[in-house]
């Protein structure tokens, strides 16, 4: 009776064990995950903002070029209407003559 009562003790004290470390197994793999999960999340943020900053220089680009072009247009149509008074005051000028 002894020896039964021994030997259940014994697979009880093993089974306790398998169960301990399983569940320790667990732990480490869920924490593991979660790590592996987080460092998934922060390069994903790390590059979203990369990207964000590309974008937003890419615009600030286009505004400046978009900013040059409509300078330049205003001054070619200011030559234009300077050229244009210009040829007005001439063709005034050779009708007074006439």
């Amino acid at each position: 009776m002894c020896l039964l009562h021994a030997d259940m003790q014994k697979r009880a004290a093993l089974k306790e064990r398998t169960a301990r470390s399983l569940v320790q197994k667990a732990t480490s793999e869920s924490k593991y995950m979660e790590q592996v999960r987080s460092a998934i999340l922060q390069k994903r943020t790390a590059a979203e903002k990369k990207r964000l900053r590309l974008l937003e220089a890419e615009k600030t680009k286009a505004q400046a070029r978009l900013l040059r072009i409509q300078k330049a247009a205003m001054n070619v149509c200011s030559q234009r209407e300077t050229e244009r008074k210009k040829l007005k005051e001439q063709l005034d000028n050779k009708l007074q003559r006439v």
